[in-house]
C-alpha cells in the first residue's frame, strides 16, 4: 500500500505490502490511502476485507472477525466508518434474498435517473430505474455523467451528480410524532438535498469524511472532494424564499464546527492529518459555485414542489422571458440588496468604500447586453468620544447607527442586515497614556452581542489629559444580502484640558 508498506504504528495495526494485520479487537482505525479509500471496491472474502480499483489492491486480514467493524482512515485524516464499510460489503444470509427484500418497506424510490445508476443491495449491484424501491442500508452510486433523484418516504428529496456514492444507513419514520431518524453517509462525489419531515421535527444527519451534518429543514449541498482535499457545504435558497440552516459537527469529536446558515457562503472543511482537528473556514461564492449550485438542484427542487417551475423565481413565473440562470443567481446570493440584480456585496472597512463590480455579463446568464455593473458596498463610521471630568456620565452607542448599506453610490435602508446579533466583541485596546495602576482598560466598555449595544461610564476616564487617548477596536459582522461580511469599528476617548484624576 503507498507510502505504508512495512510500517507499524502504535495502535496495534502493522502495514506490510498490500496487506494490513488487525487484532481481533479491530478497535482503531486503518489508514488506507485517499484514492482507494473513497474510491475503490470493496469486498469481503472470508474474514478478510479487500479494497481494490483497477491499479492496486489492499487486503485488511481479519477486518470481519468478531462483531467490532474498524474505521477506515486516510493518511490526511478523513474516514469511513465501519457501519459504512458492512453496509459496502454486505452478503444476502438466505437463498431467496430479493423476495424477501420485496416485503421489506421501502425507504425511498427513484424519482429520476439519466444515465447509468446502481444500488448494491446483499453485495449485488443492480441498475436503477425509474420508480424502483430503495432500502435501508443500500448503496446507491452514479456512474460518469450519470444523475440520480430519490424520494424518501419523510419527504426529503435527494439529488446524487456524477461519480457519486451514498449509503441508505437509516430511515424511520413518524408522521405523527417526533421519533423520526434518519442517517445518510456520503463517501464520495457531490449530493444536493432538500430536507423533509424528519429534519423538521426528528433527527436528520448526513455522514462525511470530514464531518456529519445535524438538518433542521433546508436545501444543501455537499461537495466530497475525490482525492481527500477539502470538501464543501453550503445552504441554497429555496423556491419558496426560505433559506434554513444546518450544524456542522467535527467527526471525531462531536464539537460543533460551523452553523451553516448563509446561502452566500460555502463552508470548506479540510482534514490535516490522522488524529488531528479539521480546519473549517468560510468564503464568498465564487461565480462557478453559483452556476453549479443551478445546474445540480433544479432535479431536486422538481421532486420536493411538484408544482415547481425553473423559469421563474420560486417557481412562479412562467413564459419563455423568465430566465431561471439569472434568477438563481440572485436567489443564492440572498437577493442582495436588489433582489433581481446580480452582483456581489463589496468588503469595506472604516468610512473608506471599496466596490467590487459584478455584471450580468460576468455571470454569463444574459443572451441580450448585459445591464449596468451594480456595485454595492458597506460603509461603518468610527466613534470620537471624550472623557467627562465628573460622573457616572453613561454613554452608548449601537453598532448598527454606525454601519451604512449604498448601491450605486445611494444609501439604502439596510437596518435589518447592518448587525448580526452575537458578533460584536472587543478585538483590541490601546492606551495613548500610561495606564494608572489599578485600572482595568478591557473593562471599562461593555459590548452586548445580542443587540450590538456599546456602553461605557465616560467618567471613568477622567485620567486622561489633552493629547491622550484610549482606543477601543470592536469587531462584528453585517448581512446585507445572504453574504456575512466582517467589519470593524473603532471607539476613541479623548481626554481633556483638564486636571487628570483617577476615579
Amino acid at each position: 500500500m503507498q507510502g505504508l508498506a512495512g510500517t507499524a504504528i502504535s495502535d496495534g495495526f502493522v502495514f506490510a505490502a498490500n496487506s494490513i494485520e488487525c487484532p481481533a479487537a479491530c478497535s482503531p482505525a486503518a489508514f488506507v490511502n485517499s484514492e482507494l479509500l473513497f474510491s475503490g471496491n470493496y469486498d469481503r472474502v472470508g474474514i478478510d476485507l479487500i479494497i481494490s480499483n483497477e491499479m492496486e489492491s489492499v487486503t485488511v486480514q481479519e477486518y470481519f472477525k468478531g462483531d467490532h467493524r474498524a474505521p477506515l482512515m486516510s493518511p490526511e485524516g478523513a474516514s469511513l466508518s465501519g457501519r459504512v464499510i458492512e453496509a459496502m460489503t454486505a452478503r444476502a444470509q438466505y437463498a431467496q434474498a430479493d423476495q424477501i427484500a420485496s416485503a421489506v418497506p421501502a425507504v425511498g424510490n427513484v424519482a429520476k435517473v439519466s444515465g447509468i445508476a446502481v444500488v448494491t443491495r446483499n453485495g449485488v449491484p443492480v441498475e436503477l430505474k425509474q420508480g424502483d424501491r430503495l432500502l435501508k442500508g443500500d448503496v446507491v452510486q452514479t456512474g460518469s455523467d450519470a444523475t440520480i433523484g430519490i424520494s424518501f418516504v419523510d419527504g426529503t428529496a435527494l439529488g446524487l451528480a456524477s461519480n457519486a456514492r451514498v449509503v441508505l444507513d437509516e430511515m424511520t419514520y413518524d408522521p405523527n410524532g417526533s421519533s423520526s431518524s434518519s442517517l445518510l453517509s456520503l463517501i464520495q462525489g457531490t449530493i444536493t438535498l432538500v430536507a423533509g419531515h424528519t429534519a423538521k421535527f426528528g433527527n436528520m444527519r448526513v455522514e462525511t469524511p470530514v464531518a456529519t451534518m445535524g438538518i433542521r429543514g433546508t436545501a444543501i449541498m455537499v461537495e466530497i472532494a475525490s482525492d481527500d482535499g477539502p470538501s464543501k457545504f453550503s445552504v441554497l435558497r429555496e423556491p419558496d424564499g426560505k433559506i434554513g440552516s444546518f450544524n456542522l459537527y467535527d467527526k471525531a469529536t462531536g464539537e460543533l464546527l460551523k452553523v451553516v446558515s448563509h446561502a452566500g457562503l460555502v463552508t470548506i472543511v479540510s482534514p490535516l492529518g490522522a488524529g488531528q482537528p479539521v480546519s473549517a473556514v468560510d468564503q464568498l461564492k465564487t461565480l462557478a459555485d453559483i452556476q453549479s449550485e443551478k445546474s445540480l438542484i433544479q432535479q431536486v427542487f422538481q421532486i420536493y414542489y411538484p408544482n415547481y417551475n425553473p423559469d421563474g423565481p420560486g417557481g412562479e413565473k412562467t413564459g419563455s422571458s423568465a430566465n431561471p440562470l439569472a434568477s438563481f443567481a440572485s436567489n443564492s446570493l440572498g437577493g442582495g440588496i436588489e433582489s433581481g440584480v446580480p452582483g456581489l456585496i463589496a468588503l469595506a472597512s472604516g468610512v473608506a468604500i471599496i466596490p467590487v463590480i459584478a455584471t450580468a455579463q460576468d455571470l454569463l446568464i444574459f443572451p441580450e447586453a448585459p445591464p449596468p455593473p451594480v456595485v454595492r458596498a458597506i460603509a461603518v463610521a468610527n466613534v470620537v468620544d471624550v472623557q467627562a471630568s465628573q460622573g457616572p456620565v453613561e454613554r452608548n452607542f449601537a453598532i448598527s447607527d454606525q454601519v451604512t448599506v449604498s448601491v450605486d453610490g445611494q444609501v439604502v435602508d439596510r437596518s435589518a442586515g447592518r448587525y448580526v446579533p452575537g458578533t460584536a466583541t472587543v478585538t483590541g485596546v490601546e492606551n495613548t497614556a500610561p495606564t494608572p495602576q489599578g485600572v482595568d482598560l478591557a473593562k471599562l466598555v461593555h459590548v452586548d452581542p445580542a443587540t450590538g449595544v456599546v456602553t461605557y461610564d465616560a467618567s471613568q476616564f477622567a485620567f486622561l489629559g489633552v493629547g491622550e487617548s484610549a482606543i477601543y477596536t470592536i469587531g462584528f459582522e453585517s448581512q446585507p444580502g445572504s453574504s456575512v461580511v466582517p467589519e470593524t469599528l473603532t471607539l476613541t476617548i479623548n481626554g481633556l484640558n483638564d486636571k487628570p484624576t483617577v476615579e
